[in-house]
Protein backbone atom coordinates (compact mmCIF):
# COMPACT_ATOMS: atom_id res chain seq x y z
CA UNK A 1 0.00 0.00 0.00
CA UNK A 2 2.81 2.40 0.88
CA UNK A 3 4.27 1.90 -2.57
CA UNK A 4 0.89 2.39 -4.29
CA UNK A 5 0.27 5.83 -2.83
CA UNK A 6 3.17 7.59 -4.61
CA UNK A 7 2.07 5.99 -7.86
CA UNK A 8 -1.49 7.15 -7.33
CA UNK A 9 -0.30 10.64 -6.53
CA UNK A 10 1.95 10.64 -9.58
CA UNK A 11 -0.98 9.60 -11.76
CA UNK A 12 -3.14 12.32 -10.28
CA UNK A 13 -0.40 14.87 -10.88
CA UNK A 14 0.06 13.73 -14.46
CA UNK A 15 -3.68 14.01 -15.10
CA UNK A 16 -3.66 17.50 -13.61
CA UNK A 17 -0.71 18.44 -15.79
CA UNK A 18 -2.53 17.26 -18.90
CA UNK A 19 -5.56 19.34 -17.95
CA UNK A 20 -3.41 22.43 -17.47
CA UNK A 21 -1.66 21.83 -20.78
CA UNK A 22 -5.03 21.47 -22.52
CA UNK A 23 -6.23 24.73 -20.95
CA UNK A 24 -3.10 26.69 -21.86
CA UNK A 25 -2.50 25.10 -25.26
CA UNK A 26 0.35 22.66 -24.70
CA UNK A 27 3.59 22.18 -22.82
CA UNK A 28 5.51 24.99 -24.50
CA UNK A 29 2.81 27.56 -23.83
CA UNK A 30 2.44 26.40 -20.26
CA UNK A 31 6.17 26.84 -19.66
CA UNK A 32 6.20 30.43 -20.92
CA UNK A 33 2.98 31.42 -19.15
CA UNK A 34 4.21 30.03 -15.82
CA UNK A 35 7.53 31.87 -16.06
CA UNK A 36 5.97 35.23 -17.00
CA UNK A 37 3.28 34.85 -14.35
CA UNK A 38 5.89 34.14 -11.68
CA UNK A 39 7.95 37.13 -12.80
CA UNK A 40 5.00 39.50 -12.31
CA UNK A 41 4.11 37.79 -9.03
CA UNK A 42 7.62 38.44 -7.73
CA UNK A 43 7.45 42.10 -8.76
CA UNK A 44 4.52 42.78 -6.40
CA UNK A 45 5.06 40.22 -3.63
CA UNK A 46 6.83 42.75 -1.40
CA UNK A 47 3.75 45.02 -1.53
CA UNK A 48 1.68 42.19 -0.07
CA UNK A 49 4.28 41.67 2.64
CA UNK A 50 4.19 45.37 3.53
CA UNK A 51 0.39 45.34 3.69
CA UNK A 52 0.37 42.34 6.03
CA UNK A 53 2.89 43.95 8.42
CA UNK A 54 1.65 47.56 8.22
CA UNK A 55 0.91 47.97 11.91
CA UNK A 56 4.12 46.25 13.04
CA UNK A 57 6.33 48.42 10.81
CA UNK A 58 4.56 51.64 11.88
CA UNK A 59 4.96 50.72 15.56
CA UNK A 60 8.60 49.62 15.21
CA UNK A 61 9.78 52.83 13.56
CA UNK A 62 7.17 55.14 15.11
CA UNK A 63 5.92 56.43 11.75
CA UNK A 64 2.54 57.71 10.54
CA UNK A 65 0.22 56.22 7.91
CA UNK A 66 1.54 58.71 5.36
CA UNK A 67 5.17 57.78 6.11
CA UNK A 68 4.30 54.10 5.82
CA UNK A 69 2.47 54.80 2.56
CA UNK A 70 5.63 56.43 1.25
CA UNK A 71 7.37 53.05 1.46
CA UNK A 72 5.01 51.75 -1.21
CA UNK A 73 4.86 54.97 -3.19
CA UNK A 74 8.62 55.42 -3.52
CA UNK A 75 9.10 51.90 -4.90
CA UNK A 76 6.45 52.38 -7.57
CA UNK A 77 7.62 55.90 -8.47
CA UNK A 78 11.26 54.89 -8.92
CA UNK A 79 10.21 51.82 -10.88
CA UNK A 80 8.06 53.94 -13.21
CA UNK A 81 10.93 56.33 -14.01
CA UNK A 82 13.46 53.52 -14.46
CA UNK A 83 11.09 51.75 -16.84
CA UNK A 84 11.83 54.27 -19.61
CA UNK A 85 15.49 53.31 -20.20
CA UNK A 86 14.65 49.65 -19.65
CA UNK A 87 11.96 49.92 -22.32
CA UNK A 88 14.58 51.02 -24.84
CA UNK A 89 16.75 47.98 -24.06
CA UNK A 90 13.73 45.65 -24.14
CA UNK A 91 13.18 46.63 -27.79
CA UNK A 92 16.85 46.01 -28.64
CA UNK A 93 18.39 43.44 -26.28
CA UNK A 94 17.79 39.96 -24.84
CA UNK A 95 14.60 40.37 -22.80
CA UNK A 96 14.68 37.05 -20.99
CA UNK A 97 18.21 37.67 -19.65
CA UNK A 98 17.28 41.18 -18.52
CA UNK A 99 14.28 39.76 -16.67
CA UNK A 100 16.34 36.98 -15.11
CA UNK A 101 19.06 39.26 -13.72
CA UNK A 102 16.35 41.62 -12.49
CA UNK A 103 14.93 38.83 -10.31
CA UNK A 104 18.36 38.14 -8.84
CA UNK A 105 18.90 41.76 -7.84
CA UNK A 106 15.28 41.95 -6.60
CA UNK A 107 16.08 39.15 -4.16
CA UNK A 108 19.07 41.03 -2.78
CA UNK A 109 17.08 44.24 -2.39
CA UNK A 110 14.30 42.45 -0.50
CA UNK A 111 16.79 40.90 1.91
CA UNK A 112 18.25 44.37 2.47
CA UNK A 113 14.75 45.64 3.33
CA UNK A 114 14.43 43.01 6.02
CA UNK A 115 17.77 44.03 7.54
CA UNK A 116 17.07 47.80 7.60
CA UNK A 117 18.07 49.44 10.89
CA UNK A 118 16.06 52.66 10.51
CA UNK A 119 13.14 54.11 8.57
CA UNK A 120 15.49 56.01 6.25
CA UNK A 121 17.49 52.86 5.52
CA UNK A 122 14.27 50.97 4.81
CA UNK A 123 13.18 53.79 2.50
CA UNK A 124 16.52 53.61 0.68
CA UNK A 125 16.17 49.87 0.10
CA UNK A 126 12.72 50.52 -1.37
CA UNK A 127 14.27 52.97 -3.84
CA UNK A 128 16.75 50.31 -4.94
CA UNK A 129 13.97 47.72 -5.17
CA UNK A 130 11.96 50.01 -7.44
CA UNK A 131 14.91 50.33 -9.81
CA UNK A 132 15.37 46.59 -10.28
CA UNK A 133 11.71 45.64 -10.79
CA UNK A 134 11.35 48.26 -13.55
CA UNK A 135 12.30 45.74 -16.23
CA UNK A 136 9.39 43.40 -15.49
CA UNK A 137 6.44 45.03 -17.25
CA UNK A 138 8.04 46.07 -20.57
CA UNK A 139 9.85 42.73 -20.85
CA UNK A 140 6.73 40.68 -20.10
CA UNK A 141 4.58 42.69 -22.52
CA UNK A 142 7.08 42.32 -25.35
CA UNK A 143 7.58 38.60 -24.71
CA UNK A 144 3.82 37.96 -24.74
CA UNK A 145 3.54 39.70 -28.10
CA UNK A 146 6.29 37.54 -29.62
CA UNK A 147 5.26 34.23 -28.07
CA UNK A 148 1.46 34.29 -28.55
CA UNK A 149 -0.85 35.07 -31.51
CA UNK A 150 -3.00 38.19 -31.29
CA UNK A 151 -6.24 36.20 -31.33
CA UNK A 152 -5.42 34.79 -27.88
CA UNK A 153 -3.57 37.66 -26.23
CA UNK A 154 -6.51 38.70 -24.04
CA UNK A 155 -6.80 35.18 -22.62
CA UNK A 156 -3.03 34.81 -22.28
CA UNK A 157 -2.79 38.18 -20.55
CA UNK A 158 -5.48 36.93 -18.17
CA UNK A 159 -3.25 34.06 -17.06
CA UNK A 160 -0.11 36.20 -16.81
CA UNK A 161 -1.73 39.15 -15.03
CA UNK A 162 -3.08 36.78 -12.41
CA UNK A 163 0.52 36.82 -11.23
CA UNK A 164 0.01 40.31 -9.81
CA UNK A 165 -2.78 38.99 -7.59
CA UNK A 166 -1.04 35.71 -6.81
CA UNK A 167 2.13 37.59 -5.90
CA UNK A 168 0.27 39.91 -3.56
CA UNK A 169 -1.44 36.90 -1.96
CA UNK A 170 1.79 34.96 -1.58
CA UNK A 171 3.40 38.03 -0.04
CA UNK A 172 0.54 38.34 2.45
CA UNK A 173 0.60 34.63 3.36
CA UNK A 174 4.36 34.29 3.75
CA UNK A 175 4.67 37.60 5.59
CA UNK A 176 1.84 36.77 8.01
CA UNK A 177 3.22 33.30 8.75
CA UNK A 178 6.80 34.47 9.14
CA UNK A 179 5.82 37.41 11.36
CA UNK A 180 3.70 35.12 13.54
CA UNK A 181 6.32 32.40 13.85
CA UNK A 182 9.36 34.63 14.40
CA UNK A 183 7.57 37.56 16.04
CA UNK A 184 9.10 40.25 13.83
CA UNK A 185 8.24 42.05 10.62
CA UNK A 186 11.81 41.48 9.40
CA UNK A 187 11.11 37.79 8.87
CA UNK A 188 8.23 38.78 6.59
CA UNK A 189 10.70 40.41 4.20
CA UNK A 190 13.50 37.86 4.45
CA UNK A 191 11.21 34.89 3.76
CA UNK A 192 10.44 36.25 0.28
CA UNK A 193 13.98 35.38 -0.79
CA UNK A 194 13.01 31.68 -0.87
CA UNK A 195 10.41 31.83 -3.70
CA UNK A 196 12.47 34.55 -5.40
CA UNK A 197 15.35 32.12 -5.88
CA UNK A 198 13.00 29.65 -7.57
CA UNK A 199 11.62 32.33 -9.90
CA UNK A 200 15.14 33.37 -10.87
CA UNK A 201 15.96 29.79 -11.84
CA UNK A 202 12.83 29.57 -14.00
CA UNK A 203 13.42 32.86 -15.80
CA UNK A 204 17.04 32.01 -16.61
CA UNK A 205 15.74 28.94 -18.47
CA UNK A 206 13.34 30.95 -20.68
CA UNK A 207 14.61 31.22 -24.29
CA UNK A 208 14.65 34.58 -26.04
CA UNK A 209 12.07 34.50 -28.89
CA UNK A 210 12.50 35.92 -32.36
CA UNK A 211 10.86 39.32 -32.72
CA UNK A 212 7.82 39.94 -34.87
CA UNK A 213 6.10 36.56 -35.01
CA UNK A 214 8.25 33.54 -35.99
CA UNK A 215 8.45 32.27 -32.38
CA UNK A 216 4.68 32.47 -31.80
CA UNK A 217 3.49 29.10 -30.55
CA UNK A 218 0.52 27.25 -32.05
CA UNK A 219 -1.56 25.14 -29.68
CA UNK A 220 0.07 21.79 -28.94
CA UNK A 221 3.69 22.86 -29.48
CA UNK A 222 6.03 20.88 -27.23
CA UNK A 223 9.20 22.99 -27.16
CA UNK A 224 9.76 26.70 -26.63
CA UNK A 225 11.81 27.84 -29.63
CA UNK A 226 14.58 30.37 -29.10
CA UNK A 227 15.38 32.92 -31.78
CA UNK A 228 18.48 30.92 -32.71
CA UNK A 229 16.52 27.67 -33.14
CA UNK A 230 13.94 29.45 -35.27
CA UNK A 231 16.64 30.82 -37.57
CA UNK A 232 18.37 27.45 -37.83
CA UNK A 233 15.20 25.55 -38.65
CA UNK A 234 13.30 28.15 -40.70
CA UNK A 235 12.15 27.45 -44.23
CA UNK A 236 12.38 29.86 -47.18
CA UNK A 237 9.81 32.22 -45.66
CA UNK A 238 11.55 32.25 -42.29
CA UNK A 239 8.49 30.97 -40.44
CA UNK A 240 8.27 28.46 -37.63
CA UNK A 241 5.23 28.37 -35.37
CA UNK A 242 3.94 31.74 -36.55
CA UNK A 243 3.92 34.34 -39.30
CA UNK A 244 7.07 35.73 -40.83
CA UNK A 245 8.85 38.51 -38.99
CA UNK A 246 6.92 41.76 -39.08
CA UNK A 247 3.71 40.18 -40.40
CA UNK A 248 0.72 40.85 -38.19
CA UNK A 249 -1.66 39.06 -40.49
CA UNK A 250 -2.78 35.45 -40.23
CA UNK A 251 -3.34 34.95 -36.52
CA UNK A 252 -3.99 38.67 -35.82
CA UNK A 253 -7.70 38.48 -35.05
CA UNK A 254 -8.09 42.19 -34.30
CA UNK A 255 -6.55 43.10 -37.67
CA UNK A 256 -8.80 40.63 -39.48
CA UNK A 257 -11.90 42.14 -37.92
CA UNK A 258 -10.75 45.66 -38.82
CA UNK A 259 -10.20 44.66 -42.44
CA UNK A 260 -13.64 43.06 -42.61
CA UNK A 261 -15.19 46.32 -41.42
CA UNK A 262 -13.28 48.29 -44.06
CA UNK A 263 -11.48 50.56 -41.59
CA UNK A 264 -8.47 52.44 -42.95
CA UNK A 265 -5.30 53.63 -41.16
CA UNK A 266 -4.27 57.13 -40.15
CA UNK A 267 -1.75 57.93 -42.95
CA UNK A 268 0.24 60.43 -40.89
CA UNK A 269 1.03 57.76 -38.27
CA UNK A 270 2.05 54.91 -40.57
CA UNK A 271 5.71 54.04 -39.88
CA UNK A 272 7.90 53.18 -42.84
CA UNK A 273 11.24 52.64 -41.07
CA UNK A 274 12.26 50.23 -38.33
CA UNK A 275 11.38 52.03 -35.05
CA UNK A 276 13.88 49.99 -33.00
CA UNK A 277 16.48 52.65 -33.85
CA UNK A 278 14.13 55.50 -32.98
CA UNK A 279 15.34 57.71 -30.14
CA UNK A 280 13.45 57.63 -26.86
CA UNK A 281 11.91 61.15 -27.18
CA UNK A 282 10.67 60.39 -30.70
CA UNK A 283 9.32 57.01 -29.59
CA UNK A 284 7.46 58.56 -26.66
CA UNK A 285 5.90 61.19 -28.92
CA UNK A 286 4.76 58.55 -31.40
CA UNK A 287 3.36 56.25 -28.70
CA UNK A 288 1.29 59.07 -27.22
CA UNK A 289 0.01 60.14 -30.65
CA UNK A 290 -1.79 56.80 -30.95
CA UNK A 291 -5.11 57.92 -29.49
CA UNK A 292 -6.31 54.56 -28.24
CA UNK A 293 -3.00 53.98 -26.50
CA UNK A 294 -3.16 57.36 -24.77
CA UNK A 295 -6.75 56.72 -23.65
CA UNK A 296 -5.90 53.25 -22.35
CA UNK A 297 -2.90 54.65 -20.47
CA UNK A 298 -5.05 57.23 -18.66
CA UNK A 299 -7.86 54.77 -17.89
CA UNK A 300 -5.47 52.08 -16.69
CA UNK A 301 -3.60 54.57 -14.49
CA UNK A 302 -6.82 55.73 -12.81
CA UNK A 303 -7.88 52.15 -12.17
CA UNK A 304 -4.51 51.19 -10.70
CA UNK A 305 -4.58 54.30 -8.49
CA UNK A 306 -7.58 52.93 -6.61
CA UNK A 307 -6.30 49.35 -6.64
CA UNK A 308 -2.89 50.37 -5.26
CA UNK A 309 -4.34 52.31 -2.34
CA UNK A 310 -6.93 49.65 -1.54
CA UNK A 311 -4.32 46.89 -1.70
CA UNK A 312 -1.89 48.78 0.51
CA UNK A 313 -4.33 49.68 3.31
CA UNK A 314 -6.95 46.97 2.78
CA UNK A 315 -5.88 44.61 5.58
CA UNK A 316 -5.44 47.44 8.06
CA UNK A 317 -8.87 48.84 7.07
CA UNK A 318 -10.60 45.50 7.67
CA UNK A 319 -8.96 45.19 11.08
CA UNK A 320 -10.15 48.64 12.10
CA UNK A 321 -13.53 48.74 10.35
CA UNK A 322 -14.75 45.28 11.33
CA UNK A 323 -12.69 44.65 14.46
CA UNK A 324 -11.09 41.43 13.18
CA UNK A 325 -7.58 40.22 13.84
CA UNK A 326 -4.67 40.33 11.43
CA UNK A 327 -5.03 36.64 10.51
CA UNK A 328 -8.75 37.03 9.75
CA UNK A 329 -8.18 40.24 7.77
CA UNK A 330 -5.39 38.58 5.78
CA UNK A 331 -7.68 35.63 5.02
CA UNK A 332 -10.41 37.96 3.78
CA UNK A 333 -7.90 39.80 1.61
CA UNK A 334 -6.81 36.47 0.12
CA UNK A 335 -10.46 35.60 -0.60
CA UNK A 336 -10.83 38.89 -2.48
CA UNK A 337 -7.64 38.04 -4.35
CA UNK A 338 -8.90 34.60 -5.38
CA UNK A 339 -12.10 36.12 -6.76
CA UNK A 340 -10.05 38.77 -8.57
CA UNK A 341 -7.93 36.03 -10.20
CA UNK A 342 -11.12 34.48 -11.55
CA UNK A 343 -12.08 37.92 -12.89
CA UNK A 344 -8.73 38.35 -14.63
CA UNK A 345 -9.12 35.00 -16.38
CA UNK A 346 -12.73 35.70 -17.35
CA UNK A 347 -11.99 39.21 -18.65
CA UNK A 348 -9.35 38.14 -21.15
CA UNK A 349 -11.39 35.15 -22.33
CA UNK A 350 -14.64 37.08 -22.75
CA UNK A 351 -13.03 39.92 -24.73
CA UNK A 352 -11.31 37.46 -27.09
CA UNK A 353 -14.58 35.57 -27.48
CA UNK A 354 -16.51 38.71 -28.36
CA UNK A 355 -13.78 39.76 -30.79
CA UNK A 356 -13.95 36.40 -32.55
CA UNK A 357 -17.70 36.95 -33.02
CA UNK A 358 -17.21 40.26 -34.79
CA UNK A 359 -17.38 42.66 -31.83
CA UNK A 360 -14.47 44.70 -33.10
CA UNK A 361 -14.26 47.02 -30.05
CA UNK A 362 -14.55 44.26 -27.45
CA UNK A 363 -11.11 44.88 -25.95
CA UNK A 364 -12.07 48.44 -24.97
CA UNK A 365 -15.80 47.99 -24.35
CA UNK A 366 -15.36 45.17 -21.80
CA UNK A 367 -13.05 47.18 -19.48
CA UNK A 368 -15.19 50.32 -19.87
CA UNK A 369 -18.20 48.42 -18.54
CA UNK A 370 -16.34 46.55 -15.81
CA UNK A 371 -14.72 49.68 -14.35
CA UNK A 372 -18.12 51.37 -13.97
CA UNK A 373 -19.79 48.27 -12.54
CA UNK A 374 -16.92 47.78 -10.07
CA UNK A 375 -17.28 51.34 -8.74
CA UNK A 376 -21.04 50.87 -8.32
CA UNK A 377 -20.53 47.63 -6.36
CA UNK A 378 -17.61 48.84 -4.25
CA UNK A 379 -19.35 51.97 -2.93
CA UNK A 380 -22.06 50.31 -0.77
CA UNK A 381 -19.72 47.41 0.02
CA UNK A 382 -17.16 49.75 1.59
CA UNK A 383 -19.74 51.93 3.33
CA UNK A 384 -21.64 49.16 5.12
CA UNK A 385 -20.75 48.09 8.62
CA UNK A 386 -21.89 44.51 7.97
CA UNK A 387 -19.03 42.21 7.05
CA UNK A 388 -21.36 39.76 5.31
CA UNK A 389 -22.98 42.45 3.15
CA UNK A 390 -19.58 43.95 2.41
CA UNK A 391 -18.28 40.64 1.08
CA UNK A 392 -21.46 40.14 -0.98
CA UNK A 393 -20.70 43.41 -2.80
CA UNK A 394 -16.90 43.69 -2.72
CA UNK A 395 -16.27 40.17 -4.03
CA UNK A 396 -18.24 40.64 -7.30
CA UNK A 397 -16.77 44.14 -7.49
CA UNK A 398 -13.26 42.68 -7.32
CA UNK A 399 -14.22 40.15 -10.00
CA UNK A 400 -15.38 42.72 -12.55
CA UNK A 401 -12.59 45.18 -11.70
CA UNK A 402 -9.93 42.55 -12.34
CA UNK A 403 -11.63 41.57 -15.61
CA UNK A 404 -10.69 44.94 -17.12
CA UNK A 405 -6.92 44.49 -17.28
CA UNK A 406 -6.29 41.63 -19.77
CA UNK A 407 -8.35 43.14 -22.63
CA UNK A 408 -6.78 46.56 -22.01
CA UNK A 409 -3.27 45.14 -22.23
CA UNK A 410 -4.15 43.14 -25.34
CA UNK A 411 -5.61 46.28 -26.93
CA UNK A 412 -2.32 48.15 -26.36
CA UNK A 413 -0.42 45.49 -28.29
CA UNK A 414 -3.04 45.61 -31.07
CA UNK A 415 -2.54 49.33 -31.75
CA UNK A 416 1.27 49.38 -31.60
CA UNK A 417 3.91 48.13 -34.06
CA UNK A 418 5.72 45.11 -32.63
CA UNK A 419 9.12 46.79 -32.50
CA UNK A 420 7.75 49.50 -30.21
CA UNK A 421 6.12 47.20 -27.65
CA UNK A 422 8.82 47.62 -25.01
CA UNK A 423 8.93 51.43 -25.13
CA UNK A 424 5.14 51.66 -25.39
CA UNK A 425 4.85 49.59 -22.21
CA UNK A 426 7.46 51.81 -20.56
CA UNK A 427 5.44 54.95 -21.34
CA UNK A 428 2.32 53.28 -19.99
CA UNK A 429 4.17 52.13 -16.86
CA UNK A 430 5.52 55.63 -16.18
CA UNK A 431 2.07 57.20 -16.41
CA UNK A 432 0.40 54.41 -14.49
CA UNK A 433 3.22 54.31 -11.98
CA UNK A 434 2.93 58.04 -11.28
CA UNK A 435 -0.66 57.60 -10.08
CA UNK A 436 -0.06 54.18 -8.56
CA UNK A 437 2.94 55.47 -6.62
CA UNK A 438 1.00 58.42 -5.27
CA UNK A 439 -1.87 56.24 -4.09
CA UNK A 440 -0.49 54.81 -0.80
CA UNK A 441 0.82 58.16 0.47
CA UNK A 442 -2.29 60.00 -0.80
CA UNK A 443 -4.63 57.49 0.85
CA UNK A 444 -2.59 57.78 4.05
CA UNK A 445 -2.63 61.59 4.07
CA UNK A 446 -6.35 61.81 3.33
CA UNK A 447 -7.25 59.15 5.89
CA UNK A 448 -5.09 60.64 8.63
CA UNK A 449 -5.42 64.39 8.02
CA UNK A 450 -8.70 64.98 6.18
CA UNK A 451 -11.16 62.50 7.65
CA UNK A 452 -9.34 61.48 10.83
CA UNK A 453 -10.29 58.55 12.99
CA UNK A 454 -8.71 55.13 12.71
CA UNK A 455 -11.41 53.08 10.99
CA UNK A 456 -13.67 55.76 9.55
CA UNK A 457 -10.77 57.67 8.04
CA UNK A 458 -9.84 54.83 5.70
CA UNK A 459 -13.50 54.05 4.95
CA UNK A 460 -14.23 57.62 3.84
CA UNK A 461 -10.98 57.71 1.87
CA UNK A 462 -11.85 54.53 -0.05
CA UNK A 463 -15.27 55.94 -0.93
CA UNK A 464 -13.86 59.23 -2.23
CA UNK A 465 -11.17 57.44 -4.24
CA UNK A 466 -13.83 55.51 -6.17
CA UNK A 467 -14.31 58.62 -8.32
CA UNK A 468 -11.15 57.96 -10.42
CA UNK A 469 -12.25 54.36 -10.93
CA UNK A 470 -15.63 55.49 -12.28
CA UNK A 471 -13.92 58.09 -14.46
CA UNK A 472 -11.64 55.47 -16.00
CA UNK A 473 -14.65 53.58 -17.34
CA UNK A 474 -16.17 56.69 -18.86
CA UNK A 475 -12.87 57.69 -20.51
CA UNK A 476 -12.62 54.31 -22.22
CA UNK A 477 -15.85 54.95 -24.09
CA UNK A 478 -13.89 57.41 -26.25
CA UNK A 479 -11.62 54.55 -27.38
CA UNK A 480 -14.60 52.77 -28.95
CA UNK A 481 -14.23 55.18 -31.89
CA UNK A 482 -10.41 55.35 -32.04
CA UNK A 483 -9.47 51.67 -31.60
CA UNK A 484 -10.37 50.36 -35.11
CA UNK A 485 -8.34 52.99 -36.98
CA UNK A 486 -5.39 52.63 -34.64
CA UNK A 487 -5.30 48.86 -35.22
CA UNK A 488 -5.42 49.50 -38.97
CA UNK A 489 -2.54 51.97 -38.59
CA UNK A 490 -0.39 49.43 -36.73
CA UNK A 491 -1.06 46.83 -39.43
CA UNK A 492 -0.21 49.33 -42.18
CA UNK A 493 3.02 50.24 -40.35
CA UNK A 494 4.11 46.61 -40.15
CA UNK A 495 3.40 46.13 -43.85
CA UNK A 496 5.23 49.31 -44.85
CA UNK A 497 8.27 48.44 -42.72
CA UNK A 498 8.40 44.93 -44.14
CA UNK A 499 8.32 46.30 -47.68
CA UNK A 500 11.01 48.83 -46.73
CA UNK A 501 13.21 46.06 -45.35
CA UNK A 502 12.86 44.11 -48.59
CA UNK A 503 13.65 47.14 -50.73
CA UNK A 504 16.63 47.95 -48.53
CA UNK A 505 17.83 44.36 -48.81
Amino acid sequence: MARAVPGWLAGLGAAGGRRVDALLGGRARRSVIVVLTCALALAVADQGALSATAGAIQDYFGISKAQFGLLGSITTAVSAVATLPFGVYVDRADRSRMLAWGTVVWTAATIASGLATSYLVLLATRVFLGMVIAVAYPAVASLIGDYFPSAERGRIYGFVLSGELVGTGVGVILASLAASVFGTWRAAMLVLAVPAAGVSWLVFRLPEPMRGGPSQMPAGQHDVLSAQRVREGAGPDGAIGGPVEGDRGGDDLAAEQIREHGVGPRPALVLRRDPSTMGLPAAVRYVLRIRTNAIVIVASALGYFFFSGFRFFGIQWMQQHYGVGRAAASSLALLVGVVAIAGVLAGGWSADRLLSHGRVNARVVVPAVTFVVAAVLFAPGIATGSLGLALALILPGAFVFAASNPPLDAARLDVMPARLWGRAESVRTVCRGALEASAPVTFGLVAGNVFGGRGQGLTSTFLVMLAPLLLSGLILLVAVRTYPRDVATAVASERAMREGDRDGG
